[in-house]
């Protein structure tokens, strides 16, 4: 058996969230001056308790291969005797994971509910701890009190059911029937059943958004699903202000005021899920537009193992995460995704000694431990006046959701600049361009080489179906096109058929592609001293940056995703 060596074993305990960046840091200062090993270095930092309880944690697929457990690995390396490793599995096979079996015999916890979060573990990447708070099983009191220590590192009825199903009946041209059974059958529904079936069907068919365009002779009815809108129905003309009605009056909204747009929000239990609905309406020229936005906690990404990264890129951003202070840029267009990266790493550095606090317009999911506050422009409760009441809070960590003026920006740099780590957003095409547009908002050169310390640009990309993804031979023109190198040209490509699992759409779910850019001593230089844009790209793809178009590219060779779906997403 090959010996695993060092290396291997680091990433092994990075990933299963038994150490940090900082900690690997300092081992390395100490080796190169003590000459010690790391292994001892790194495990007299670590209680002997503290990784017994991870040892059968498995890492994630994205990491590697094939599944190791972290014991495995840790004893073909000698990290751990063999006596040691045969002690977990008695352990194992007797308790049971240390916390989870803990958290059962106080009653705080059943065994199915531990056996759920093994399996999102298993997902994720996230420690126990984390994975039970973030499902809502235990509160961080009851998991520190446990862990013994101050820290830790309804029915349906048979239309709604028609409905559902024609929501799902899309053809594999990618538009949905329009039409709804027959005409009868909208009849027989009230606008509160109809309301409630296209809530109910939306929620079922993976769709993020409902949009109800008003028509000259009918209301469209469109769902997005994995980014792209699809017609599902069209609704008479003569029952529209009605559903439009009904829907307004669950928003908490005016159903007398049609000239001027509102918002609203109301919440529907869906299969025994709590799903919250975010209402926005429009004036247009043939009557009122209302968009409902969808957000399903159950879809929420908890572990940065889940948005799509590359292992080099998560390694990077965890070592900009890793930093005490200095701002974290995520940036794309609008529905990229960057609210949900952002919410992922303020998952991964939620540790029960730091006071994470957010500014958010809207707060779109609640993060447990975290402190978030909202938005209130009528109110004169804007982003500026959240960041600076944040600040009188001694905050470890800030999440701002979006620089949008100047007053934002230069508040949120000099947070940066005070001990805390500031995570944002900012509309720009990709990560070197972010440097830009905060030049474009008056920040001083000397504010942002001094404050930012990355930037992640990113897009979402839709993934193949699993259930009917099949095999193809790509032809020259569409190799050279995408610019695969020449010696994984003769690898094969992979497209959907379409089937009822994906709505006959050939995809299923999305994935970010990610183009990440450390702000390193060069580019601050460059920045410092009248650098330009394409100095600032140049500069990041010298240091290792992986683009947009090759991360995208990465993903249409693994099988992850299509070329058309390239294409869409890098030159359009």
């Amino acid at each position: 058996m090959k010996k695993t060596d060092d290396k291997s074993v680091v990433d092994v305990l990075k990933h299963a969230r038994l150490i940090t960046e900082q900690q690997l840091e300092r081992a390395y200062k100490e080796q190169k001056v003590s000459g010690a090993s790391l292994r001892d270095i790194l495990f007299r930092d670590l209680s002997w308790d503290s990784v017994k309880s991870l040892l059968n944690y498995e890492e994630p697929r994205s990491f590697t291969s094939g599944k190791r457990v972290v014991g495995d690995v840790l004893r073909e390396a000698e990290w751990i005797t063999q006596e040691q490793h045969d002690e977990i599995e008695r352990e194992s096979q007797r308790t049971g994971a240390a916390l989870g079996q803990t958290l059962v015999n106080q009653k705080l916890l059943t065994p199915p509910q531990l056996e759920r979060a093994l399996a999102e573990q298993k997902k994720t990447g996230l420690p126990l701890w984390r994975t039970l708070i973030n499902l809502g099983f235990v509160s961080t009191q009851q998991v520190s009190q446990a862990l013994g220590i101050q820290t830790v590192a309804g029915g349906r009825s048979s239309d709604t059911q028609n409905l559902v199903a024609i929501a799902g009946k899309m053809e594999k041209t990618g538009a949905a029937s329009s039409i709804l059974g027959d005409a009868k059958t909208i009849a027989r529904m009230s606008a509160v059943d109809l309301v409630e079936a296209i809530v109910d069907s939306a929620v079922e068919s993976r769709a993020t958004d409902i949009h109800m365009d008003p028509q000259e002779e009918h209301l469209r009815v469109r769902f997005r699903i994995d980014g792209m809108l699809y017609d599902i129905l069209q609704l008479p003309v003569q029952i529209v202000p009605e559903v439009v009605s009904r829907f307004k009056v669950l928003g908490g909204m005016d159903i007398t005021q049609r000239r001027h747009s509102q918002e609203g929000h109301f919440v529907r239990e869906v299969r025994k899920m709590e799903i919250d609905l975010r209402l926005s309406t429009a004036p247009t020229v043939l009557g009122e537009k209302l968009c409902v936005r969808i957000l399903n906690e159950k879809n929420v990404v908890t572990g940065i193992a889940q948005l799509g990264m590359e292992p080099h890129q998560i390694d990077l951003i965890e070592s900009l995460m890793a930093k005490p202070y200095g701002m974290i840029l995520t940036t794309g267009p609008v529905g990229s995704g960057k609210t949900t990266t952002l919410y992922t790493l303020l998952n991964e550095v939620n540790i029960l000694t730091r006071n994470v606090m957010t500014i958010e317009d809207p707060v779109e999911y609640q993060l447990r431990g975290v402190n978030q506050m909202q938005v209130d422009l009528p109110g004169h409760f804007g982003f500026v006046q959240g960041l600076r009441a944040i600040l009188r809070q001694d905050p470890n960590i800030v999440m701002v959701g979006e620089i949008r003026d100047e007053e934002t920006a230069m508040t949120a740099m000099k947070a940066a600049m005070t001990g805390m780590l500031v995570l944002t957003t900012l509309h720009t095409n990709d990560a070197p361009a972010a440097v830009g547009s905060l030049l474009g908002l008056n920040v001083s050169r000397f504010l942002i080489s001094t404050a930012v310390i990355g930037v992640a640009a990113q897009r979402l990309i839709r993934k193949l179906c699993p259930n009917c993804k099949t095999e193809y031979r790509p032809d020259k023109g569409l190799l050279e096109l995408l610019h695969v190198p020449a010696d994984q040209r003769d690898q094969p490509f992979f497209k959907g058929t379409g089937c009822e699992k994906c709505l006959h759409t050939g995809y299923y779910g999305r994935a970010g592609i990610f183009e990440i850019m450390a702000v390193g001593d060069e580019i601050k230089e460059s920045i410092l001293h009248d650098g330009t844009l394409p100095e600032f790209r140049r500069l990041a793809l010298d240091g290792g940056m992986q683009t947009l178009a090759q991360s995208a590219l990465n993903k249409v060779l693994d099988g992850t995703t299509t070329s058309d779906e390239y294409l869409r997403v890098i030159f359009t």
